[in-house]
């Protein structure tokens, strides 16, 4: 995809307003109304603002990976988290090979970063300590202001990027392209059946590469189904290892 396809979405309809009216995005609407909602409170507590900033890129993050059948462990720091939405996005630094965009990307986790670290020393999610010390209301504004650029790209991203499909809905080219990456991914692994890839990181990166081929997200148990429905119809080649 050129450059200007890749921002494509942000000059076409639908907005991102309209775009997270789905039910899909409900945990969303609801980070970004408490977001919105402690901006305007009188107080105007830094902390609070700065815990909700966390919870929105947080919530675009898990909602986005659950939509794109990508496991991640519940209870891993956002950094993690949002490492494997920007790859699975191809939104990271690794999956780029223009230097700027590199650069543009490396620029996303920065402030992923930063708004995970402020939260974590000014936030309102930990009880103080003697030497506590709030952070300015006009930073935690702009924590607020990024997460929101962060939640609303990934989400406009997914949107202009994907689309889900079960394994009978594939197309001959799409799975001549599966048997492909299981070719090449089997051969790193040294993998000759696909019948123990379940939970595996081999079928993690066979779906995750599919999915930056094709721009199709098909679910991991779909992807081992197909991958063994080939295989049993003689139709699955086995990779040619090095010897």
């Amino acid at each position: 995809m050129t450059t200007v396809g890749q921002f494509a979405f942000m000059t076409e309809p639908p907005s991102l307003e309209e775009v997270l009216r789905n039910d899909s995005y409900r945990s969303v609407r609801t980070a970004a109304a408490r977001l919105r909602e402690r901006l305007k409170a009188d107080t105007q507590a830094s902390d609070g603002v700065l815990t909700a900033s966390r919870t929105l890129v947080e919530t675009v993050c898990k909602t986005l990976l659950d939509l794109m059948d990508v496991e991640y462990d519940d209870k891993a720091g956002l950094t993690d988290i949002s490492k494997l939405l920007l790859k699975a996005l191809d939104l990271h630094p690794s999956t780029r090979t223009e230097q700027a965009l590199k650069a543009l990307c490396q620029g996303a986790i920065n402030m992923i970063n930063g708004i995970a670290s402020l939260r974590n020393a000014h936030g309102d999610a930990h009880g103080p300590g003697q030497e506590a010390r709030a952070l300015p209301f006009r930073d935690a504004e702009l924590c607020a202001y990024m997460s929101c650029v962060l939640a609303g790209y990934c989400v406009q991203a997914y949107e202009s990027k994907v689309s889900r499909k079960q394994r009978a809905d594939l197309s001959a080219t799409e799975t001549a392209t599966l048997v492909e990456i299981w070719l090449r991914v089997a051969k790193k692994h040294g993998i000759t059946n696909p019948d123990n890839l379940p939970y595996s990181e081999p079928l993690e990166e066979i779906a995750q590469q599919f999915t930056q081929v094709t721009k199709i997200v098909l679910p991991r148990r779909d992807t081992y189904l197909k991958l063994v429905q080939l295989r049993k119809a003689s139709q699955l080649p086995k990779p040619e290892m090095d010897t």
